[in-house]
């Protein structure tokens, strides 16, 4: 317990002597914070990441994104590689995935470098998650109601040509046989007017002029 309280008493006092001493000298405040990392490691105590992100892992400077230090994020794709001259089947695949192979993962990081060693800190991040699409869903067709409306539409028609009588039905050669027959007594109704001027005209005489 004891132990414990003067280590963190030991670590405060680094910290605030090297943040007051940042500006004014910059290389003693490196070495405050470079030892103050040397007695975590001697404890095995394992750096967080906010404090992997502040100070320099290799040389102790505060880094400051923007004045000298500079922060970019990086974004890596899955790599597959294989080694040349190797070939490897399907079941070889399968049995032995990882041989012949070099994995990397995808993922975002973020990546510092310091300004005084120029050495850069690398700290990943979490991966979004992934977009998820919605299926559309198989429409599914019930057995036997398609028979059904089938059927009933035969009926229906079959019921509807049962109402309509044979003499009902309409026939392109009654219509004709009319058509023929309106024709036939119009040339009569001409002829029988044509007969009757004629005659009117031969009963006339030369007498009929003079007396006129």
């Amino acid at each position: 317990m004891a132990q414990t309280e003067q280590l963190a008493g030991q670590m405060g006092f680094l910290t605030d002597a090297a943040h007051l001493l940042a500006r004014s000298a910059p290389e003693t405040s490196a070495y405050l914070l470079s030892q103050r990392n040397a007695v975590l490691l001697s404890h095995d105590v394992i750096p967080s990441d906010s404090q992997k992100e502040h100070v320099c892992g290799g040389c102790g400077h505060i880094m400051i994104p923007g004045h000298g230090d500079f922060l970019k994020i990086h974004v890596e794709k899955a790599v597959l590689r294989r080694r040349s001259g190797s070939r490897i089947t399907l079941g070889q695949q399968q049995q032995q995935p990882k041989q012949g192979r070099k994995e990397r993962w995808a993922g975002p990081a973020k990546v510092y470098t310091c300004g005084m060693c120029h050495r850069y800190t690398k700290l990943g991040l979490s991966a979004p998650e992934p977009i998820r699409r919605r299926r559309k869903r198989p429409t599914v067709e019930v057995q036997g109601q398609a028979p059904m409306a089938s059927k009933a539409g035969v009926d229906k028609t079959g019921q509807q040509a049962s109402n309509i009588t044979p003499g009902t039905m309409p026939s392109a050669n009654a219509s004709s046989k009319k058509r023929a027959k309106n024709r036939k007594a119009g040339l009569q109704a001409l002829l029988s007017q044509k007969q009757n001027e004629t005659a009117n005209k031969s009963g006339l005489s030369l007498a009929d002029f003079l007396s006129k």
